[in-house]
C-alpha cells in the first residue's frame, strides 16, 4: 500500500521570494563583471583566480600534497582577502537592513556612507579596490611566477572586490525582509541551481499538461541562466580585451568599472527614500 504524501506548510518567513524585477539585470551585469575580472586575474596574475575560490583551494591543496609550499602559498593567499571582502560587504548589507526614520516625511531613509546608500557604498568600495589593482598593475606589472608585491597586491585587491560583490544582492522573503543571497561569482552553484530549475520546470510542464493546466513560468531558471551566460560572456570578453591590449592589459579592467559606475548611479538615484508599506 502506498503511503500518503504529506505536504507540510512552510512558514512564510522562510519562503524566499523572487528577485525584484529591477534587480535582475544588475545581477546579470555583476555576473559579467565577475567573469571578466576572474579571467583577467587568471591571465595577468600567473593563473590566479580572483573570484573562483574553488580553483584556488584545489590548486593550493594539490601543491601542499605534492610538497610545493611556495606554489601553495601563492594559490592560497587570495582566500583571506576574499573572506575579508565578504565580511565588509555583509556589514554594508546589515546596515541596509537597519533603516532610520526620516523625521521630515513619512518615509524611511536608508543609512548612508559618504552620501551613498549602503548598497552603492559597497559597490563603490569594490570599484576602489579594482582601481587600486589597475594602478599598481599598470605602473609595476604583474604575472611573474614568484610572489612579487605587485602581484600580491593586485590579487588581494581583486579577491577583496569579488568578496564584496557576492553580498550585494539578496532576495526577500514574503514579509519583505532580505534573506537569500544571490551569488554572482559562485558559478558551480549557479550551474547546479540552473539544471535543478530546468528539471523542475520540465516536470511541472508534464504534470500540468496532464492535468490540463498551463505550466508555471520559472523566472528563477531564467535568472540563473542569465547569470551563468553573463559570467561566461564576461570571461570571453576579458580574454579578447586582454590579448588586444597586450602590454596595456590592465586597462581592460576599466570596463567592469564602467558597469559598477552605472550600478552605483542606479542604486543612489533609486534608493533615496523608501516609503513604508
Amino acid at each position: 500500500m502506498a503511503l500518503p504524501v504529506v505536504h507540510r506548510p512552510v512558514h512564510p518567513a522562510l519562503q524566499a521570494g523572487p528577485l525584484e524585477e529591477d534587480a535582475v539585470w544588475p545581477a546579470v551585469l555583476l555576473a559579467g563583471t565577475a567573469g571578466f575580472i576572474d579571467a583577467a586575474g587568471y591571465l595577468l596574475l600567473a593563473h590566479l583566480f580572483t573570484a573562483h575560490m574553488s580553483g584556488n583551494t584545489v590548486a593550493a591543496s594539490v601543491s601542499v600534497g605534492t610538497g610545493h609550499w611556495a606554489a601553495a602559498a601563492q594559490r592560497a593567499y587570495p582566500l583571506p582577502w576574499f573572506i575579508i571582502g565578504i565580511v565588509s560587504g555583509r556589514l554594508f548589507a546589515q546596515s541596509a537592513e537597519t533603516e532610520t526614520v526620516d523625521s521630515g516625511s513619512e518615509g524611511i531613509r536608508p543609512r548612508k556612507y559618504l552620501g551613498l546608500p549602503s548598497g552603492a557604498a559597497a559597490l563603490a568600495l569594490e570599484a576602489a579596490a579594482i582601481t587600486g589593482a589597475i594602478v599598481v598593475g599598470v605602473t609595476n606589472g604583474t604575472g611573474d611566477a614568484n610572489l612579487g608585491w605587485s602581484t600580491l597586491f593586485c590579487g588581494a585587491s581583486l579577491a577583496f572586490a569579488m568578496g564584496i560583490q557576492n553580498t550585494v544582492l539578496r532576495r526577500r522573503d514574503r514579509a519583505g525582509h532580505a534573506t537569500t543571497p544571490v551569488r554572482t561569482s559562485y558559478i558551480s552553484g549557479t550551474l547546479t541551481q540552473l539544471v535543478e530549475e530546468a528539471v523542475d520546470t520540465l516536470s511541472s510542464i508534464a504534470r500540468r499538461r496532464g492535468e490540463g493546466e498551463p505550466p508555471v513560468p520559472k523566472r528563477q531558471m531564467l535568472l540563473q541562466g542569465g547569470i551563468y551566460a553573463a559570467y561566461v560572456t564576461g570571461a570571453i570578453l576579458s580574454g579578447l580585451t586582454t590579448l588586444a591590449l597586450k602590454t596595456s592589459s590592465w586597462w581592460a579592467l576599466t570596463l567592469p568599472l564602467i558597469v559598477l559606475g552605472v550600478l552605483i548611479v542606479r542604486e543612489t538615484k533609486g534608493r533615496h527614500t523608501a516609503r513604508r508599506a
